[in-house]
């Protein structure tokens, strides 16, 4: 027992610490791409130690039920931590717990959600609602594509790119909606919504958003390499979380930002009939 608390202990500061050099890489990476200089990629350390030092400062509009959001998000993806089996360590059977895992991603989108509305702003409002309609596009092809090496395999011993590269492509699409990445981060479009769901926050409220990104980043670049790159030791599974970071990075510069209603239609007839098609191939197969 002693054991097992230890080792989830380790698993999610390990998380925790990779997740935010990951959110700095990637910042890097994106300024190299266009050609600048780019922050240093422990900035996201400094950022949030200095949001936990700040004072707590409460806007007047603000509901006191607010600080629920980023704690259900923070909750919810440190929980995906514990259900991924890193270095072969988890602890739930993975394949049962895929279910699980959707939810607890679902509940990481709702902190956004329940934030925005509560935070009395416009702009976080807006933000809050753009949250829950992205939502519903990228996560249908999402859960579709998460099923394909689930069906195929039930272990996670196989690297499914070759046999199924467009179930591949559809679950990094929809990963690139999940962490609000350009083109889809429209629920924080600066030029519109200032900051979205964040407009209001500041200090260790912020902070918790950060973190809760951080392990999201994490747990989402570790599921692509688990399930599609064929995971591995813990170094392997960091290696291919740098390449999946890379190419996260690389579609953020590629392509301009969409409007939510490009957004929806993009997820529901682009990446869903990719993940359908591998999905029915499976199927058959099995």
């Amino acid at each position: 027992m002693l054991g097992d608390f230890v080792l989830l202990s380790v698993k999610i500061l390990l998380a925790g610490f990779f997740g935010l050099l990951f959110m700095g890489i990637m910042r890097k990476l994106a300024a190299r791409f266009q050609q600048r200089i780019g922050p240093p990629i422990w900035q996201p350390f400094l950022d949030v130690m200095k949001l936990f030092s700040k004072e707590k400062i409460k806007s007047k509009r603000e509901n006191p039920y607010l600080i629920w959001g980023p704690l259900i998000s923070l909750s919810a993806y440190i929980s995906a931590i514990f259900l991924i089996p890193i270095n072969g360590f988890s602890s739930f059977n993975f394949s049962g717990s895929i279910i699980f895992i959707i939810y607890l991603f679902l509940m990481g989108i709702s902190g956004y959600i329940i934030t925005g509305f509560a935070s009395g702003n416009p702009y976080g409002g807006l933000g809050g609602s753009r949250e829950l309609v992205q939502a519903f596009g990228f996560e249908l092809p999402f859960i579709i594509a998460i099923l394909v090496p689930t069906i195929f395999s039930l272990s996670v011993s196989a690297g499914l790119l070759i046999f199924y590269p467009l179930a591949f492509l559809a679950f990094l699409i929809a990963v690139q909606g999940e962490l609000a990445l350009p083109p889809f981060h429209i629920p924080h479009a600066e030029q519109e919504l200032v900051a979205g769901v964040m407009t209001e926050l500041s200090g260790y409220k912020l902070g918790m958003f950060e973190l809760a990104y951080a392990f999201k980043l994490f747990a989402l670049s570790s599921l692509i390499s688990i399930l599609f790159l064929g995971g591995g030791n813990f170094l392997a599974i960091l290696i291919k979380d740098f390449f999946v970071i890379l190419l996260l990075s690389l579609l953020r510069v590629l392509f301009a930002r969409m409007t939510i209603d490009q957004s929806l239609k993009f997820f529901w007839l682009a990446a869903t009939p990719l993940a359908l098609l591998d999905l029915i191939k499976v199927m058959l197969i099995t």
